[in-house]
């Protein structure tokens, strides 16, 4: 990524109203009906945005634990999936960037910053390889993590009951969490995100292991 944004700093008032306006678009941009809104939760702007926050946090440690730099890695977090109802999955990450963009040369920041951030969000879906700047592997890691561990596990757990399977059908779904996470860390290229990945499959482990010593 590029220095020359120098000293800059995103303060909280200003990443706060970044929140602000993605939740706002979210909420504008979802479908009520056809294939985008089905009865599952992560089809509705409430559940986008959670996870959006999730990767920002997600992101955040990492890129501290890898020097990466944290301004560029959180606000590309805000925005990577701002544009994930007004247009086709493979097209959102553009979108995306662009929608950032616009936003923030708006707000004034720096052409600089601006530029790296749209990077990162252009290329969260792109499989890592050796030239990608840190920030885009930080992105795509954090990303990828937020789909794993106890919060994605009740996801899974609650499609259950919207199919009208019994309870004792769980387990068989939080394995999935389980393989994603184990298959999910050999892929995952910085230390600190492998680490939380770890952390996270082991405790769905645990989560699989008490619901099956309940039922």
């Amino acid at each position: 990524m590029s220095d020359a944004v120098g000293d800059f700093e995103v303060t909280y008032e200003d990443f706060r109203e970044m929140a602000e306006f993605v939740e706002e678009h979210l909420e504008d941009t979802v479908r009520k009906d056809g294939d985008r809104m089905r009865w599952y939760p992560w089809h509705s702007g409430d559940y986008r945005f959670d996870h959006t926050i999730g990767v920002v946090d997600l992101a955040e440690e990492i890129a501290r634990g890898e020097d990466a730099d944290v301004d560029i890695v959180r606000v590309a977090a805000l925005f990577h999936d701002v544009a994930k109802f007004e247009v086709n999955q493979e097209k959102h990450a553009e979108e995306g960037a662009w929608i950032a963009q616009k936003y923030l040369s708006r707000h004034g920041y720096p052409e600089s910053f601006i530029d790296d951030v749209a990077e990162v969000i252009k290329h969260h879906t792109d499989e890592m390889h050796d030239d990608m700047p840190l920030e885009s592997k930080v992105l795509i890691e954090a990303d990828s993590i937020d789909k794993i561990g106890v919060a994605g596990a009740t996801l899974l757990a609650l499609r259950v009951g919207y199919e009208s399977r019994p309870h004792t059908d769980v387990p068989e779904m939080i394995q999935r969490v389980v393989d994603r996470g184990e298959n999910m860390i050999d892929r995952l290229e910085t230390e600190t995100g492998k680490e939380i990945a770890r952390k996270r499959t082991e405790r769905v482990k645990l989560y699989k292991a008490w619901f099956e010593d309940e039922i």
